[in-house]
C-alpha cells in the first residue's frame, strides 16, 4: 500500500470509529442478505461478533501503517479462521460486504480514492490471512463449529 493509501484508510476509520459497532451489524446484515450460506459460518446472535468484527477493524487501522505489526495480526487471524472454515473463495464476498458497511457507515467521505485505497488494503490482509490459513497446523479436539471472528476480505468494485 502506498502511504496516501495507507493514510485514507486510517483516515476512514477515524472517521467510522464512533460507528464501528454500526459498522459491524450492517456488515452481518448485509452478508446475511448477499450470502445466507456464508453468514451460517457465525452464531445466530452476531453481537460477540460484531464486536470482534469492530475491533478488528480499529487494529488493522492502528497496524496498516506498520507491515510487520499488520502481518503478524493478520497472519494469526487467518490461523483462526481456517478453523471456522473460511475458504479462499469467501474473502471476496467479505470483502465486498465490508466496503459495502464502510461505504454506507461514512456516507459522502467514501470516495473512489477511499475505495480504492480499501481495495489495496483488502487485497493486503487478504494475502496475509491466507498466508496465515495456508500455515495453520491442524487443531488437536474438535474443530469449533464453524463460527467465524473478525474481518474477511476480497477486492470491491464499490465506488
Amino acid at each position: 500500500m502506498t502511504p496516501d493509501q495507507v493514510a485514507v484508510v486510517q483516515s476512514t476509520l477515524r472517521a467510522a470509529r464512533c460507528d464501528l459497532d454500526l459498522l459491524a451489524a450492517r456488515f452481518f446484515e448485509r452478508l446475511s442478505t448477499r450470502n445466507p450460506a456464508l453468514r451460517s459460518l457465525f452464531p445466530d446472535d452476531t453481537a460477540e461478533q460484531e464486536g470482534k468484527v469492530a475491533a478488528v477493524l480499529d487494529e488493522i487501522g492502528y497496524a496498516v501503517h506498520d507491515h510487520e505489526r499488520l502481518a503478524a495480526e493478520c497472519v494469526a487471524l487467518g490461523r483462526r479462521h481456517e478453523s471456522y472454515g473460511a475458504r479462499a473463495e469467501h474473502y471476496p464476498v467479505f470483502g465486498e460486504v465490508l466496503a459495502e458497511s464502510l461505504a454506507a457507515t461514512v456516507g459522502d467521505a467514501w470516495t473512489v480514492r477511499t475505495a480504492d485505497a480499501w481495495d489495496a488494503a483488502f487485497e493486503l490482509v487478504t494475502e496475509l490471512m491466507q498466508s496465515g490459513q495456508r500455515s495453520a497446523e491442524p487443531l488437536a479436539g474438535p474443530v469449533p463449529s464453524g463460527r467465524g471472528q473478525g474481518l474477511r476480505t476480497g477486492r470491491s468494485g464499490h465506488r
